[in-house]
């Protein structure tokens, strides 16, 4: 799993582009980068693990020969993160190199049929597919061929770039995972990501499942990857941009999106056209039954979502992680359901393959997405732009409040008044641009406090405060490599309470509602007991308790979800810096998934 990106140029060396490309994917993987090219009939390779930025400073992946190349970023899934299981990978006469996104689910059987007759160097599902296309080849079969064979050999959901060091081509396979096709002058691109091509594009093409591209100096070429007959996809006008996002004078990029909240927020009511929300309100409300899904952070807001358009429009909703859903989702889909789909990237493996389910079955899909162009957006009937702007943190943060904010103005839509949602975030703009810097030194004080401690409980309760502890407990593990369970501060004396010690602290979360006052009775017992606390809660409560964050009062409950995430984010990303750790790409995540 990982970030593709290859070039064919008529113009120009290719490998300083493609390393450009790849930093422009690094939060898809940063255990290990490469870069393969082919000239002079020769397959020229570079690669290490670790961040690309790392590899190109150690091995200077800019000089490697030759106008046509493919690279990779890699997020291990397959073999552990060394130089071995790092992309490009070869075959045994070192005649073809391949690069992979995805994942092969019959690796292990495959694997023991070809090591009767291969050398495996690596633990990567990757090279079974390059020896496949090495005994296609043998067999006197084309490139194209050899493509084809893979895709009735191999199961899975995965992409794959491929050279063959007897021509100046990239081949190109898509079965399932996202691999966008750009068009320049003279000039032609393959990637994970639209917006990983530092160039302007003329057009762009997003290759559909089971479908094969051959990319020369001449132009592309599309084929149907099991019949191999040429097919005439329909291109887009492009629509990435080459704006270089920096840190400016932020530490890091997570700190840096922190701080934009109450912009992003701003910009969520401005992105969202009347037209377009009232259209996606009427669809909402003439469903037969809604779902919500996504992934991690996105499934999180999922459950504020289900909030919102419950409390607000009146409608019954139902929440599934976008991983589960083929199982628990299997008997609600029907013709007249609605899929609410949420994701920043737009990319994860798990909500597309949800959402493509859900189609076959008659659904709707209404998708919440950041990155424009993506295959989620492509993919939906209907889709509302979160307008978060980029999100490289691999730790997402201002995505989180922006689909909130989307939901939020959506919920209201379906009640009737958009313009109360939208009075009630510019409220919440007000109160986050006062909070954060009042708040800060206060965080990286207690941050510095329980810095040493690898465990943490969070606790709240209720719809709104107990979505907001499982993302706390989702950001300490992210960016501050704690390990953290949320819990219901009912359910918390059902067990959990017997862990508490000074070395195990409890972070409460008071929504600020009519659970608050049974949360300082529960911290109460806590700190009682000898256990270490932090609380956030609003001016105006008293706790007892060893740490205690205090924010301005809200009024009304519907702001919470909108401003409390940037104290939690805060308060995770200090831990991570006091801990030395690299919030903006922790151990072993990525921006984008692969299951």
């Amino acid at each position: 799993m990982g970030g593709i990106f290859g070039l064919v140029s008529n113009i120009r060396p290719v490998a300083p582009v493609i390393r450009i490309g790849l930093e422009r994917l690094m939060h898809r993987g940063i255990d290990g980068a490469g870069i393969a090219t082919v000239y002079n009939s020769v397959i020229h390779i570079k690669k290490d693990a670790g961040k690309v930025t790392d590899v190109h400073s150690k091995l200077n992946l800019d000089d490697l020969p030759g106008y046509v190349g493919i690279g990779h970023v890699r997020s291990a899934t397959h073999g552990r993160p060394v130089y071995e299981n790092t992309h490009p990978v070869q075959d045994c006469t070192g005649g073809v190199a391949l690069v992979m996104d995805g994942v092969v689910s019959d690796y292990d059987e495959i694997r023991r049929r070809l090591s009767r007759r291969h050398k495996l160097v690596s633990r990567t599902d990757a090279e079974a597919l390059a020896h496949i296309i090495e005994d296609e080849l043998k067999d006197g079969k084309s490139m194209r061929e050899a493509l084809s064979s893979v895709t009735r050999q191999v199961k899975g959901y995965y992409t794959i770039a491929v050279l063959n060091k007897d021509e100046e081509r990239i081949y190109a396979l898509s079965m399932g995972n996202p691999l966008v096709i750009g068009v320049s002058d003279r000039e032609y691109f393959v990637s994970s990501e639209e917006q990983a091509i530092p160039v302007k594009l003329r057009l762009v093409y997003f290759m559909e499942p089971n479908q094969m591209v051959v990319m020369s100096k001449d132009g592309v070429e599309f084929y149907d990857a099991s019949s191999m007959s040429k097919v005439e996809p329909s291109p887009q006008l492009a629509s990435q941009t080459t704006v270089e996002v920096v840190k400016g004078s932020f530490q890091h990029y997570m700190i840096k999106e922190i701080y934009e909240e109450p912009e992003v927020l701003a910009r969520a009511v401005n992105v969202l056209q009347r037209e377009y929300l009232d259209d996606a309100a009427s669809i909402v409300a003439k469903a037969k039954n809604i779902i919500f899904t996504g992934s991690g952070t996105s499934y999180y807001a999922s459950l504020i979502g289900k909030y919102y358009l419950e409390e607000l429009g009146g409608v019954k909703a139902d929440a599934i992680p976008a991983g589960e859903f083929p199982y628990l989702g299997v008997r609600y889909v029907e013709p007249g359901t609605l899929i609410i789909a949420i994701s920043q990237s737009g990319e994860s493996t798990d909500i597309i393959r949800t959402i493509r389910w859900a189609k076959r079955k008659g659904a709707i899909v209404l998708s919440i997405v950041n990155r424009l162009g993506s295959a989620l957006m492509r993919e939906s009937n209907v889709y509302l732009p979160m307008g978060a702007g980029p999100e490289l943190a691999v730790p997402a943060t201002k995505s989180f409040v922006a689909s909130i904010a989307i939901m939020l103005q959506l919920a209201y839509a379906v009640k009737g008044n958009v313009n109360d949602a939208r009075s009630l975030i510019n409220k919440a703009i007000i109160m986050l641009n006062n909070q954060i810097n009042k708040v800060r030194d206060d965080v990286r004080r207690i941050a510095k406090l329980v810095s040493n401690y690898n465990n943490a409980y969070i606790i709240s309760g209720g719809p709104i405060g107990l979505p907001l502890a499982m993302e706390a407990a989702l950001k300490l593990k992210e960016a501050a490599q704690v390990h953290s369970e949320a819990f219901s501060f009912r359910e918390f004396k059902h067990g959990p309470i017997t862990l508490i010690s000074k070395e195990f602290p409890t972070i409460a979360i008071m929504p600020g509602n009519d659970v608050d006052d049974e949360i300082i009775n529960v911290i109460s017992e806590v700190w009682s007991r000898g256990g270490y606390t932090v609380v956030i809660t609003q001016e105006g409560k008293e706790v007892t308790g060893d740490q205690v964050i205090y924010l301005e009062r809200m009024g009304n409950r519907l702001i919470i979800p909108l401003v409390y995430p940037a104290v939690i984010q805060l308060l995770a990303y200090e831990i991570g810096v006091a801990r030395g750790i690299d919030v903006d790409n922790p151990h072993n995540l990525s921006k984008v998934v692969t299951t």
